[in-house]
């Protein structure tokens, strides 16, 4: 009942699927959440997640490492996510604060070019993002950590 996926929006992604296209449904998590706020209120969330483009190599997890360094992020992990990688904060933030660490990524899109722009404008979009967290035809990699912040 706190998701902040109505049942409808769940619904939604099942609308057009077919067999085929059903076997790339993937078990994620998401960046939003509920949380008891004073006085009965609830209070929404976020976890700062950010997928990036870049090739698994040393060099580009360093390159990752900083780049997140740079953003504020003090405290995360790391995952392979197969093609390249993804990052769990280990904090949660407003809703204004996410918004403004997400532009800050875009913004700075010249400078950090690792990270994924479509990722990034999709989640400023829809006020919230997703990681995967399972393996499926498509993406057949679970992601797994390979460094922490």
């Amino acid at each position: 009942k706190d998701s902040p996926m109505t049942p409808e929006d769940v619904a939604s992604w099942y609308d057009d699927e077919d067999e085929e296209e059903s076997e790339g449904i993937y078990l994620s998590i998401s960046s939003k959440f509920v949380v008891a706020g004073g006085y009965g209120k609830q209070v929404v969330r976020q976890i700062p997640f950010m997928d990036f483009t870049c090739l698994p190599s040393e060099g580009n997890l360093n390159a990752v490492k900083d780049s997140l360094k740079e953003s504020g992020e003090n405290k995360g992990i790391i995952l392979l996510s197969g093609k390249s990688y993804h990052y769990y904060g280990l904090r949660s933030l407003s809703n204004s604060e996410w918004t403004h660490w997400m532009e800050n990524w875009l913004r700075n899109r010249w400078l950090i070019p690792i990270a994924d722009r479509r990722f990034i404008e999709r989640s400023l979009e829809d006020g919230y993002n997703f990681l995967r967290l399972t393996s499926g035809l498509s993406k057949p990699d679970i992601p797994v950590v390979v460094d922490v912040i």
